[in-house]
């Protein structure tokens, strides 16, 4: 669905900034809250729920095993007793018909349940620790430099290349320049699968702009016509925010590439409709 995009500028610095996109962020927050419901469950089961139907199954087998006493039956015992404060089985469930109010659990299941809970607890504690860390990430362009929020900066006349090899089919471009204070190579990896589509290809269409063919690895970004059509918007269109874009949902064309070994500072953004 088309929408209005006013991309965000930050005013004293001149920056047009590619914000973490919100759908990305809705589907790590989910795949965190999954992975930690589950990893509870299953712990929970492992350490009270499991143990505690074992409890119930073996003091029932026991009544069972007496059978009556005085007259009264082993299920009658049992549906005494559980009412009984100081009876060992109080509140225990009742034994309707006759049967074993709690099913049949041993050591073996009550072990599955702690590993299952605890192999998927660092899953949910990755998953929790990246949207902690992703908040407030960015990635942005002044007149002379390409930023990311933690701190790395490339100014333009440093930029050695720019790969888009794997930008059309996976929406990923890496920037590589010489960094003037430790003078050596850096990358930046631009992904449109994390972050706001439409300012990332205005970043990537300035950048390419003041970067001459032999320096650009694939081809270059199609020249700005119908924003409704999903092309890139100039550099001034998204510091006046006076464009329009769509906001495709991923496809299998253009998901996360699992072979992207880019480096953790590396910022990213999400997916696009790319030929």
């Amino acid at each position: 669905m088309a929408r209005r995009d006013k991309l965000e500028q930050d005013p004293m610095a001149e920056m047009v900034k590619a914000k973490l996109w919100n759908g990305y962020l809705i589907r790590m927050l989910l795949l965190a809250g999954m992975t930690t419901a589950f990893s509870g469950w299953f712990l929970y089961d492992g350490f009270v729920g499991y143990p505690g139907k074992q409890r119930i199954f073996q003091a029932f087998e026991e009544y069972q095993r007496e059978g009556d006493v005085d007259g009264v039956t082993a299920v009658q015992r049992w549906n005494r007793d559980r009412q009984d404060r100081t009876s060992e089985i109080y509140g225990f469930p009742r034994s309707p018909e006759g049967q074993n109010p709690a099913s049949k659990v041993d050591d073996k299941d009550i072990l599955t349940q702690k590993l299952i809970g605890f192999g998927l607890l660092p899953f949910a504690l990755a998953s929790i620790a990246w949207v902690v860390v992703h908040l407030g990430r960015w990635v942005g362009l002044t007149d002379d430099a390409l930023m990311i929020s933690s701190g790395q900066k490339a100014p333009i006349n440093a930029i050695r290349k720019l790969d888009k090899t794997r930008w059309f089919k996976k929406g990923i471009a890496v920037v590589t320049y010489m960094d003037p204070e430790q003078q050596i190579e850096q990358q930046i990896t631009l992904d449109d699968w994390k972050y706001d589509r439409y300012t990332t290809r205005a970043i990537l269409k300035a950048i390419e702009d003041q970067l001459s063919d032999e320096q650009i690895i694939g081809e270059r970004e199609p020249e700005a016509t119908d924003p409704d059509d999903g092309d890139a918007a100039t550099l001034d269109e998204a510091k006046s925010g006076d464009a329009v874009s769509s906001s495709p949902e991923p496809t299998a064309g253009n998901a996360p590439d699992a072979s992207d070994t880019s480096a953790p500072g590396d910022e990213e953004t999400r997916p696009s409709d790319k030929a």
